[in-house]
Order: C-alpha cells, then structure tokens, then sequence
C-alpha cells in the first residue's frame, strides 16, 4: 500500500502507472473483498496510541511491549469469535501466516509456545488452538494483500496527514464492506494494561523469591 499510494516501487510512473490507474487498483481490491463471505470471513485489528504509551513508560509504569499488547488480544478476539460461529462441538485449528520478515511472527511464536498445554481439567485455551505459525511471501500470497490494505488504512485514520489526504477515508470503505473487531489502545486502555503488568510482575516476584 506504500509503494501503490506513493507512486514508489513497481507502481512507479515510468512503469506506465499514474494516479488514476493506482487509484483504480486499490478500489479494484476493495471491490474484489466485497466477494467474500461474511459469514466466515472477519478482519481484527489492534492498534497502540504510542505518544500516550511512551508517556506512561517515561513515567515508569510497567508496561507490556507494543507487540505483546496486540499478540495477546487480537488472538483471543479471534479464538472467540471461530468458537462462536464455528466449532461449538469440537476443538477448532487456527493457523497463523505472517508476512516475512515480519517483527511480530517471533514473539507471537515465543507466546504460543509459552502458553500452550497449560490448561487444566482436559480443557483447552484459546492458544492450545494454534496448530502453526508461518511466514509467507506477500508479494504473491492474496490474503496477506489484503491485511495489509486493512492495516495500512485503519493506520492512515489514526494518523492523518493534514499536507496529504489522499486515501485518508479508505478506511469508512472497508469498515462498510468487510465485518470488524477493532481495539484502540489508547490512555483508558493502556492504564489498565499497566494496571495489569504491575500485578503480573507483583505475583512473578513473589513466587521467585
């Protein structure tokens, strides 16, 4: 969405590309969403307001990681939501694909691991349903085409640039075709983030000494 919205990359003007036909490009992919079934078909996105999370962390509040806050809620929105509409009677399979190079497939990796087999009474958690994660080309995989389009616009909402508008509503566009969970984790949010943090590093101390 950069190299398209830009004009940059293989979407480049002396490529034979302009506005109109870039412009034409990304509607065609918005259109082309439009074909999916939304009854198993739903985008989640975890955002973190980072002038309000490097206040809190100046100010010494334990704080998780900006990608520890969205791998531990964007999973368990989507755990609820497969169980929900899905697999009531039987334990659902969840496969994870990154785009490579991806900072976030590592420490996703690290947490799946961490928090596997850890559920009690013959139940399962929403992590014991992650069969693999995986890194994918996205260059030549759709659905990563697609993520990126939905991230790159809920960014481009948080984050207007006053100089250039361009695509600054894209985001009403898919937010009006495809269903959504969103979390914006903004000063209320990250309070209690904090919140937590303080008592999980409480609890990890009282049970290492």
């Amino acid at each position: 969405m950069n190299e398209v919205s830009s004009g940059g990359g293989p979407f480049h003007d002396k490529y034979g590309w302009d506005d109109a036909k870039r412009g034409d490009l990304i509607r065609d992919c918005l259109f082309f969403s439009q074909t999916l079934d939304k009854t198993c078909f739903r985008t989640f996105i975890c955002s973190v307001d980072m002038t309000m999370y490097r206040k809190l962390k100046e100010s010494c509040r334990l704080l998780p990681s900006v990608a520890e806050i969205c791998n531990r809620f964007v999973p368990r929105q989507i755990f609820n939501w497969y169980l929900e509409n899905f697999s009531q009677w039987k334990v659902p399979e969840l496969y994870y694909f990154f785009d490579q190079n991806e900072r976030f497939e590592g420490r996703f990796h690290a947490l799946v691991k961490k928090h596997q087999k850890k559920s009690w009474a013959g139940l399962y958690n929403h992590w014991d349903t992650i069969k693999n994660v995986s890194s994918a080309n996205m260059r030549s995989t759709l659905p990563l085409q697609l993520a990126d389009m939905l991230a790159w616009a809920h960014h481009r909402k948080l984050t207007p640039h006053a100089k250039d508008l361009k695509w600054s509503h894209l985001h009403t566009m898919t937010d009006a075709v495809l269903p959504f969970s969103r979390k914006d984790f903004g000063a209320k949010e990250l309070e209690v983030t904090a919140g937590y943090a303080d008592v999980e590093n409480i609890v990890s101390e009282y049970f290492n000494s």
